[in-house]
């Protein structure tokens, strides 16, 4: 399937009014979350969990998508929420907010997650073979790229920035976080998904078991797996702890932000209205 963060660029041109943008991108990538819990360690244990549909991606991705991922957007919208400020900070500009009735945005808040979920669902439908999807991830990519650099903001100089050196010990953490998050596991990866197992289907088995009753069986051998499926497999599980890292760096300092903006008093001016 397409890369997470490249399901974003479908809804680039509705991140204007009335839609919320910060709701249409967490929808956009909220059916990927569980293979993102997963790599943190967050899955079900048991059969009979009652959260454990939310915890399968295949649940995620299928006819049910639309109700089981508006959790994850919401909860994703709101990580956003926590992390904008602080974000806002690292690179120094002000952020947007919504000055709409609480109740007319929060019923675009949950329209533009619906739609950002069904975004992913279709995209990931449509591209049904490992080419459309490799080509897809990178087009996707490259819109989304080219959408931050025309629509970057110059630093204010109103903005409340963090001081140089900590703000460069900051960028190096969560840079440094996806990176050790991605090679931790990598040897493990690579023996997982260099060799499989080649069943012999033309030279079948059959045992017979006594009281009339036969059982048959197929050879199996080991063999090299193809170096596409290595790649691929060493990439999936690299990219999956990389973006679990990340977040888990980025609310960390979200956090101790936000605690550190309170006790200074540097919060104080943050507006009523709703963010983006």
């Amino acid at each position: 399937m397409p890369f997470t963060l490249a399901h974003p660029a479908v809804v680039l041109p509705l991140v204007r009014r009335p839609f919320v943008p910060g709701a249409l991108v967490a929808g956009a990538m909220a059916p990927d979350l569980p293979y993102f819990l997963g790599a943190a360690g967050i899955a079900s244990t048991r059969a009979g969990d009652w959260y454990g549909v939310f915890l399968n991606a295949t649940e995620t991705h299928g006819p049910l998508g639309l109700l089981l991922n508006l959790p994850f957007a919401l909860a994703l919208t709101a990580g956003w929420w926590l992390v904008r400020r602080p974000i806002a900070a690292l690179v120094g500009f002000t952020p947007a907010t919504d000055d709409r009735p609480r109740a007319r945005f929060l019923g675009w808040l949950l329209i533009s997650a619906v739609i950002g979920i069904a975004t992913h669902l279709i995209w990931d439908a449509l591209t049904f073979t490992r080419l459309l999807q490799n080509l897809s991830t990178a087009v996707g990519l490259a819109v989304i790229a080219v959408y931050l650099w025309r629509h970057r903001r110059p630093s204010q100089t109103g903005a409340h920035r963090l001081g140089g050196g900590l703000r460069w010990v900051v960028i190096g953490v969560l840079v440094a976080a996806p990176v050790l998050g991605a090679v931790v596991q990598l040897p493990a990866d690579y023996r997982a998904v260099r060799t499989i197992e080649v069943v012999d289907y033309d030279h079948p088995q059959t045992v017979d078991d006594g009281n009339g009753n036969t059982s048959t069986s197929y050879p199996t051998t080991t063999a090299d797996a193809p170096l596409s499926a290595v790649l691929e497999g060493v990439l999936t599980g690299a990219a999956k702890r990389a973006g679990a890292a990340f977040a888990v760096a980025l609310g960390l300092y979200a956090v101790a932000w936000q605690l550190v903006s309170r006790r200074t008093g540097s919060s104080t001016d943050q507006p009523a209205p709703a963010p983006h």
